[in-house]
């Protein structure tokens, strides 16, 4: 599918389901981004195919504007695009700004795992995770040594008069 037929699809999709504007604001966003994808590199068939196609992503907006529990109505319609992507992706259109939750992305700079604007795959972050998981494993051997401490001195000697039992026992019955 091309990039004119996925936009007049799109379109249709969504006209009369959301407000003219709304519909203005998505078909120049995704325009837009199916451009860009294509100078980075890709063709529209693949960008369109990452997407969704064209009924996916109206569904998706559609039951995005359910969600924000607006109206249709010119009067009290106060949402833009931005902030449909913004509830629904967790993420503005640009990739910046307020950031929800957890989200994974992948582009041509590799991937970018955050949770809201903590970004998860950095060095430093690694290395503070690493950090945590020698402190987790330090504190849990910590406590399996405290309990040897304690269960040592009482279970060696139980150990001890159980084997001198059974072999005192042993002896008798030969």
């Amino acid at each position: 599918m091309r990039k004119q037929e996925f936009l007049n699809i799109l379109s249709r999709r969504i006209t009369g389901q959301l407000s003219p504007m709304e519909v203005k604001d998505h078909i120049q966003y995704y325009d837009d981004y199916i451009s860009g994808e294509v100078n980075k590199g890709k063709t529209e068939e693949e960008v369109i195919q990452e997407i969704g196609g064209p009924h996916l992503v109206a569904k998706t907006l559609i039951n995005a504007k359910d969600m924000t529990g607006q109206t249709n109505s010119r009067d009290t319609y106060r949402t833009s695009s931005q902030d449909v992507y913004e509830n629904v992706y967790g993420q503005t259109k640009e990739g910046t700004g307020k950031r929800k939750g957890f989200s994974i992305n992948h582009d041509h700079d590799g991937w970018d795992i955050r949770y809201g604007k903590v970004k998860l795959n950095t060095w430093y972050f690694k290395i503070i995770l690493t950090i945590l998981a020698i402190l987790l494993l330090v504190g849990i051997l910590s406590a399996v040594g405290l309990v040897l401490r304690v269960l040592i001195p009482i279970v060696v000697p139980i150990v001890i008069i159980f084997f001198i039992l059974n072999l005192v026992s042993n002896r008798r019955y030969k």
